[in-house]
C-alpha cells in the first residue's frame, strides 16, 4: 500500500508543478477564454479555432513504416493550406506531423466488460507500460493540441454491470460494486430485492449470482446507468492522471463520445478533461442546442471531432453513417453551415473533418452496411480533388475567426407547441383524405433542412373514435425513399409519436412511436407499411391498415391505428395526450414537426 501512496503523490507533486509553472505551460497549446469565448492558443499567443481533417495521408494510428514522399507530402499540404485548414485530426500520417497543429488519439485496447479499472494490477503493470510507449511520440511537440483519450467509447450500462456482476466476491471490482450496491440501497437489501424482484439474502451473496432480468425500468435508468458512469469516472480519472503525470505540457481533449452523451456521464467525465470532444454526423449541418446544455453543465469547451457529407448520388442507399446529400454543392453548404454555427458558438473551439480520402471501392461492410461513398475530400488514389467543395470549404474558414471572435450563444426558436382537441370522427380509410373536416387539420412547422431556402406545406390530420386512433397526410415528396426495413429510418416515413401528459418523465415505456413508410412494404416493395419503433434506429412492423394515393409531387396516406398499439390510450375522454408528428423526407433533405397536447374529446363525430 506504502508504494502506491508515493506514486500517488509524486503523480500529483508532478501535475501541480506543471499547472504552478506558467512559462513552461504557455510554451505549448493551450485553451484560453476572452470575452467569453474558448480559443486554442499555441506558444507564440497565436489564438485559433481548431479546423481539421482526420486520416490525412491514410488511417495510420500515430505509426507509420514508411514515410509519405515529399512529393505527396508537398501536394497535400498545399490543398490543405489552400482550403484553410490549420490541424491533422486522429489516425494522420505522422510525416505531417511537423507542418500543421495535431490531435491524435492514445490506443490502449482497454474493454470496459473485460478490465476491472478497481484492480490495481491493470493500473500498475500493462496500462502503466502502454501509455509510455503511447505518449512518448508526442513529448516536445510544441504545435500537439493534445490527446484523445478514446474514441467513441460503448459503456453499455447493462453490460458494465453484468461484468462486474459476474467477478468473483474476492476481486478487486467485485468488492466495489458490493460496496456500491450497499450505498445505493442504504444498507437495505430488502429494497435491493423488491428493485431487483430477488431474493437475496444479503449483499455479500450478490457476486456470481445472474442479473435480474428482464430489467424493471426503474434498474435499467437508475442503478444500470449509475454504476456505469461510476466505473467510467473511476477509469478516466486514473487514465487522465497518468497521462498528466507523463506529459503535463499537453492538453487532454476528452474521449469522442458517440453523438451527444448522456448529460450525467458527461458531467462525471468532465473534471478530467480540459476539452470535450464529440463525433456527431448529420446531413442537415445543425449544430444542436444539446451543445449549449453540455456546457452550461461542465463549463468546458467542445470541439466535433467527426463528421461529414457524402455527394452519393442516390437517395434511400443504405449507409453506415446516412450522411448522404448527393451533390458536391450540397456538401459544400452543409460544410459552410454546420462549421460556422459552430463558430459562432463561444463554446466550441473546433471542427474536424471525416476523411481525407474516399473509402476504397471494394467489398467490405461497416457496422454490417456498405461505407458511404465519397466522403473524402479527395478520391481514394488522390487523383481527383472535390474542388467544388473546396470553394466552399475555402470561403467558409476565411470567415472563421471573425465569426467566433464575435460569437454569441442564442439560443434557436423552439418549436411551438399547441393545445388542441383530439375529436372523434371516422374516415374511410382509402388514402382518399377529402373527406377529412378542415378542423382537424394540423400544419407542421420545418424542422431543420440542409438548405436555408427550403419551404414545405405538408398538412396532416388527427382523430379517433372508440377503438382506433387515425392518422393522415397530404406529403409533398418529389421522391419516395426507402433504404430497407433493416435501416428504415433512412428513408422517407411519418411518425406519430404517443405519451401520457402525466407520465412521469423516466417512464420511457410510457410512451409509443408509430411510424408510416410510404413505401418498402407488399411483395413488390411498393407498398406502405407500418411500423412500432424502439430507440432511435429500430423498428418492428406491426398489421395496420394503411393506404397510400400518389399524387402529382407527393402523395397522401391514411392510417387506422388499433388503441392497442398506443400504450395507455384507452379512449377516455378528457385524457391529455403529448402527441408530436414528424416526417423526413431524404431525398430533399429536411425534417418536419408538429407538437402539442392534445385532449381527447366525445360527442357527436365530426361530419366532414
Amino acid at each position: 500500500m506504502v508504494p502506491l501512496i508515493f506514486a500517488a503523490l509524486s503523480l500529483l507533486a508532478i501535475v501541480a508543478e506543471a499547472r504552478s509553472n506558467p512559462a513552461k505551460a504557455h510554451e505549448y497549446i493551450r485553451v484560453v477564454q476572452e470575452d467569453g469565448v474558448w480559443w486554442f492558443q499555441d506558444g507564440s499567443g497565436h489564438r485559433f479555432f481548431s479546423l481539421g481533417v482526420n486520416c490525412v495521408g491514410g488511417c495510420y494510428g500515430h505509426a507509420e513504416e514508411t514515410p509519405i514522399n515529399p512529393a505527396r507530402k508537398a501536394r497535400i499540404l498545399s490543398a490543405l493550406r489552400d482550403w484553410g485548414f490549420n490541424t491533422v485530426g486522429s489516425w494522420s500520417s505522422p510525416s505531417l506531423w511537423d507542418q500543421l497543429y495535431v490531435a491524435d488519439r492514445i490506443y490502449t485496447d482497454f474493454s470496459e466488460i473485460t478490465h476491472d479499472v478497481f484492480d490495481e494490477s491493470f493500473w500498475s503493470g500493462w496500462m502503466a507500460d502502454r501509455l509510455k510507449a503511447e505518449v512518448q511520440p508526442f513529448l516536445g511537440m510544441k504545435n500537439f493540441v493534445g490527446y484523445f483519450l478514446d474514441n467513441e467509447p460503448a459503456w453499455n450500462p447493462e453490460q458494465v454491470f453484468e461484468f462486474y456482476l459476474s467477478l468473483a466476491k474476492e476481486r478487486p471490482g467485485s468488492r466495489a460494486l458490493i460496496a456500491y450496491l450497499t450505498t445505493y440501497y442504504q444498507g437495505s437489501i430488502k429494497k435491493l430485492n423488491r428493485d431487483w424482484r430477488a431474493s437475496h439474502a444479503s449483499f455479500e451473496n450478490i457476486p456470481g449470482t445472474l442479473p435480474p432480468k428482464p430489467y424493471p425500468l426503474r434498474v435499467q435508468q437508475g442503478l444500470l446507468k449509475a454504476w456505469r458512469t461510476e466505473v467510467a469516472a473511476a477509469y478516466y480519472r486514473r487514465y487522465a492522471a497518468m497521462v498528466r503525470a507523463l506529459d503535463p505540457d499537453h492538453l487532454i481533449l476528452g474521449i469522442r463520445h458517440q453523438g451527444v452523451p448522456e448529460i450525467a456521464l458527461f458531467r462525471a467525465l468532465a473534471p478530467y478533461f480540459d476539452v470535450h470532444s464529440i463525433n456527431d454526423y448529420n446531413r442537415y449541418g445543425h449544430l444542436r442546442p444539446a451543445y449549449a446544455d453540455l456546457y452550461q453543465a461542465t463549463g468546458k469547451p467542445l470541439m466535433i471531432t467527426e463528421f461529414s457529407f457524402s455527394g452519393f448520388p442516390h437517395p434511400g442507399y443504405q449507409s453506415s453513417l446516412f450522411v448522404d446529400v448527393y451533390t458536391q454543392e450540397n456538401r459544400g453548404v452543409g460544410y459552410r453551415k454546420y462549421v460556422l454555427q459552430a463558430a459562432r458558438a463561444p463554446f466550441m473551439v473546433g471542427m474536424h473533418w471525416f476523411m481525407w480520402m474516399d473509402y476504397a471501392k471494394q467489398d467490405r461492410t461497416i457496422h454490417g452496411f456498405p461505407p458511404d461513398e465519397n466522403v473524402g475530400l479527395v478520391s481514394n488514389d488522390e487523383a481527383a480533388t472535390y474542388e467544388e467543395l473546396g470553394r466552399w470549404i475555402r470561403g467558409t474558414h476565411a470567415e472563421i475567426d471573425a465569426a467566433h471572435r464575435g460569437a454569441r450563444w442564442v439560443a434557436p426558436p423552439q418549436q411551438r407547441s399547441y393545445s388542441r382537441a383530439l375529436k372523434q370522427f371516422t374516415p374511410t380509410v382509402d388514402g382518399d383524405i377529402s373527406e377529412w373536416p378542415k378542423a382537424l387539420a394540423l400544419k407542421p412547422a420545418l424542422v431543420t433542412a440542409l438548405t436555408e431556402e427550403m419551404k414545405v406545406d405538408h398538412t396532416y390530420f388527427m382523430a379517433w373514435d372508440k377503438r382506433y386512433v387515425y392518422l393522415a397526410g397530404d406529403i409533398p415528396d418529389s421522391r419516395l425513399d426507402h433504404a430497407g426495413k433493416d435501416r428504415a429510418w433512412q428513408g422517407d416515413h411519418l411518425c406519430a409519436h404517443f405519451r401520457p401528459a402525466k407520465a412521469a418523465d423516466s417512464r420511457r415505456d410510457a410512451s409509443s412511436t408509430i411510424c408510416i413508410y410510404p413505401q418498402g412494404g407488399g411483395s413488390d416493395g411498393q407498398q406502405p407499411y407500418t411500423s412500432r419503433r424502439y430507440g432511435p434506429h429500430g423498428d418492428q412492423e406491426i398489421a395496420i391498415q394503411v393506404k397510400r394515393r400518389l399524387r402529382p409531387g407527393g402523395y397522401t396516406v391514411e392510417a387506422r391505428i388499433p388503441t392497442t398499439a398506443v400504450r395507455g390510450f384507452k379512449g377516455q375522454a378528457g385524457a391529455l395526450w403529448k402527441i408530436k408528428l414528424t416526417y423526413q423526407n431524404v431525398n430533399e433533405i429536411y425534417w418536419t414537426g408538429w407538437e402539442g397536447l392534445v385532449a381527447l374529446r366525445r360527442g357527436p363525430e365530426i361530419a366532414p
